[in-house]
């Protein structure tokens, strides 16, 4: 009766809270993603030359070592720590959207309330799940 339903409604606004707490959090970080991934595109234009012996490096670990305190050096590893930060942001945003379905999916096993579908929807139209923009950031490093 009364106290399934409250637990009912108390599920939901902690679902509806914890999936608002994932959308602020990528909105800021894609903000602070899209100025970083400026900065980083702006000093890439100031590189003019090639480096000698970058061709001739067979992996990334050797071109940072030939561009040790080279101005490139700090520009590659800052892409490089760039490109992790938007792939941390990628798997936070998988995880918390598969545990959403998840729950949802063991919630409705267990009510007469059907909510996976609704839910599936609500994260459908997140900006966290349509952005374009995030996309691109992953494109682009």
């Amino acid at each position: 009766g009364e106290e399934v339903e409250e637990a009912e409604e108390g599920f939901k606004l902690t679902l509806e809270s914890e999936i608002a707490k994932v959308e602020s959090f990528f909105r800021a970080k894609g903000n602070v993603f899209t100025a970083e991934l400026r900065q980083i595109r702006k000093r890439v234009s100031l590189v003019e030359t090639q480096v000698e012996g970058a061709a001739d490096c067979k992996n990334i670990v050797q071109l940072l070592e030939l561009l040790q305190g080279q101005e490139e050096g700090s520009l590659l590893r800052d892409l490089l720590s760039f490109a992790k930060h938007v792939d941390d942001m990628r798997e936070f945003v998988y995880a918390n959207t598969q545990a959403c379905i998840k729950i949802n999916k063991k919630h409705d096993k267990n009510s007469r309330y059907k909510l996976r579908e609704h839910y599936c929807g609500v994260l459908q139209r997140c900006l966290f799940y349509t952005s374009a923009q995030f996309g691109m950031l992953i494109c682009d490093t």
